[in-house]
């Protein structure tokens, strides 16, 4: 199960520390409901950093700065 991230700032900072340090994004990027609740859903955009021989899930909360930056990269959300 995947939890709501409540820190998308602290996520997304962990990303662009790790692009820095050589880690890139391997396609595809997953969009889909990490939460569905009584007051509704929470959207998580999913991505895997590898690196060399070594691989990392990192969920973030999905959201316009969030979108804004993998479209930096060229890359797209396939929404689940």
């Amino acid at each position: 199960m995947i939890h709501p991230v409540f820190e998308p700032f602290d996520q997304l900072h962990r990303v662009r520390e790790s692009l820095r340090q050589g880690w890139q994004i391997a396609p595809p990027v997953l969009g889909c409901d990490a939460y569905i609740g009584i007051g509704g859903s929470v959207r998580a955009v999913q991505i895997i950093l590898t690196n060399q021989r070594q691989a990392q899930h990192i969920a973030l909360h999905d959201d316009p700065i969030v979108r804004q930056f993998l479209h930096e990269y060229g890359l797209q959300v396939i929404d689940l």
